[in-house]
């Protein structure tokens, strides 16, 4: 159906053109208009993204966003500070990508999610928090738990146009330093090609594997003394990794379609993405790293000291948030998440993907 006014207009020079033809040619050319205006109609919409994932790509959908991070003084985070539930100041990275592409975003992605190699959970919820009269650990879905529920809205049956998004890790290997657990990238990246087998077997078969950026240089372990209290050999070994995992997640995208006919893997170096955007002269960044954001993050079994007394509830904020790099000890602002999908936009819009930046 023709509403708008330049299709009105389209038609009027259509009809003009059509009536100073001779009947047979005329014919022709109104059947050759039509069966454009049919396969214009049928053409393959942009496919929509899918996504499991952890805090960086969290869209206020998943679990941080209505549980929320909270203080050790009893205090949610504010929610005029982090955008909307988002674990930033504004729109995540994958919302920015979405909306640039035009396609429409499922997002699983949940602040403090894993893999599965290890728990995945939030700071506990203390005692006080939400009428609590006691502490409360509060687990955050992981990878496997992000499956299932996709599975089960779609009763195990899906679709093969999406692109399936799979950006997890980085709460993995956090737990080295903070936990000091021995998790390794074989055993998180096993659980990734598990997630992917999974999804083929459902019927995915595009997949997106988004590397996992450099975590040894964030603030958390950089920007104040008292963060010294980590061991350089964790953080070391952590950053070790990091590097190990995202040379796996290249050989799965090589090895995995060769297994599972039909699809097709796609490696994205967020962290190189990442360093562009935060070294772009032109960005006008006066921090690359320090938090603006500096909050009393509270992590079991840490003995660091927080930030900032217990009668600041609302920790320490910065005058120009969109100079800095980092949101808080965890997190870039938003004009990073901007910036990365600015670049992943330009870099996918290719027949791999199907889809246009327009």
């Amino acid at each position: 159906m023709c509403t708008s006014a330049k299709c009105r207009r389209n038609m009027c020079v259509i009809r003009a053109g059509l009536a100073s033809m001779p009947t047979l040619m005329r014919t022709v050319t109104l059947l050759l208009i039509c069966f454009q205006l049919v396969c214009t109609s049928l053409s393959a919409p942009s496919p929509p993204i899918v996504l499991f994932g952890d805090s960086l790509s969290d869209d206020a959908n998943g679990f941080a966003g209505n549980a929320k991070f909270v203080l050790r003084t009893n205090q949610t985070y504010p929610e005029e500070l982090y955008y909307r539930g988002r674990w930033s100041n504004g729109p995540t990275w994958i919302e920015f990508a979405a909306s640039m592409l035009g396609v429409p975003l499922t997002d699983y992605g949940a602040g403090g999610a894993t893999t599965g190699s290890v728990p995945a959970q939030v700071p506990p919820l203390p005692v006080g928090f939400a009428g609590l009269t006691v502490p409360t650990t509060v687990l955050s879905p992981t990878l496997p738990q992000q499956l299932n529920m996709h599975f089960l809205k779609f009763n195990n049956t899906l679709s093969p146009g999406p692109l399936y998004f799979i950006f997890i890790g980085a709460n993995d290997y956090f737990s080295i330093v903070f936990q000091k657990t021995a998790v390794t990238a074989g055993l998180v990246t096993q659980y990734i090609q598990d997630a992917m087998g999974q999804l083929y077997s459902k019927g995915a078969r595009r997949f997106v594997l988004i590397q996992v950026p450099d975590i040894t240089g964030i603030p958390v372990f950089t920007q104040n003394s008292t963060y010294g209290y980590y061991p350089a050999s964790a953080i070391s070994r952590m950053g070790a990794e990091v590097t190990q995992h995202n040379a796996n997640l290249r050989q799965i995208a090589m090895s995995f379609p060769t297994d599972h006919g039909g699809s097709s893997v796609y490696v994205y170096d967020f962290g190189g993405a990442f360093s562009k955007a935060a070294n772009n002269a032109s960005a006008g960044f006066t921090e690359t790293k320090k938090a603006c954001y500096v909050t009393a993050y509270h992590l079991a079994d840490d003995p660091v000291p927080d930030t900032q007394p217990i009668g600041s509830p609302n920790g320490s904020l910065c005058s120009n948030p969109d100079q800095h790099v980092f949101w808080d000890q965890f997190h870039p602002t938003r004009i990073i998440h901007r910036s990365i999908a600015n670049q992943f936009v330009n870099q996918t819009s290719s027949p791999l993907f199907g889809i246009s930046s327009n």
